[in-house]
């Protein structure tokens, strides 16, 4: 990362705009990281975000000052409003970001676990693009329940093609051919 000379990061996120339409950019999440890199990269980037991080003070204030989108885990009726918000952030032409395994994943985890469909569905009825975006090396960089990055470790976030959310037959197909494309990268 370019503030960041210590991380030993390569990173290469490239988030096409196209005509005031909605971008919708999924990633598998490895770390707390993966956050960090996504909001320092892609300008104006709005990341769906569980609502324990809205409760940290400091984090807080900047969550809310960004826009970023709020979500209570665990609520079935919090998740449809999430991806109520998810449409009308893209509708509106917005870059939001989701992270379609809703959690990290837990140190050396390979691949990816499995994807909700909901972020798909907002991206197909707002006719968005999608973004596929790959993390290698975040978990080892800053581990699921460590405090701190290490240094020493590499990092690699790099987007994949653009794909155009309605040239899908529905959610479904949408969701399993990112989770692909991303497993593929992860190889």
């Amino acid at each position: 990362m370019r503030v960041q000379p210590w991380l030993r990061a390569e990173v290469d996120l490239a988030v096409p705009r196209e005509g005031g339409r909605g971008v919708l950019v999924v990633s598998n999440h490895r770390s707390h990281l993966d956050a960090f890199i996504l909001l320092s990269r892609i300008p104006g980037v709005r990341i769906l975000a569980k609502s324990a991080l809205f409760r940290i003070p400091f984090l807080a204030l900047m969550m809310r000052s960004t826009r970023q989108i709020r979500v209570e885990r665990g609520r079935l009726d919090a998740w449809g409003l999430a991806m109520t918000e998810v449409g009308r952030r893209l509708n509106a032409g917005e870059v939001v970001h989701v992270f379609p395994e809703l959690t990290r994943c837990e140190p050396g985890f390979s691949g990816t676990r499995p994807f909700v469909a909901g972020p798909f569905l907002a991206a197909i009825q707002n006719d968005a693009l999608v973004v596929p975006v790959v993390f290698k090396g975040t978990d080892r960089a800053w581990p699921k329940g460590v405090f701190g990055v290490g240094y020493a470790e590499p990092v690699v976030a790099k987007s994949l093609p653009p794909l155009r959310a309605r040239d899908f037959a529905n959610a479904e197909a949408l969701k399993r051919d990112v989770q692909r494309r991303i497993e593929q990268a992860l190889a």
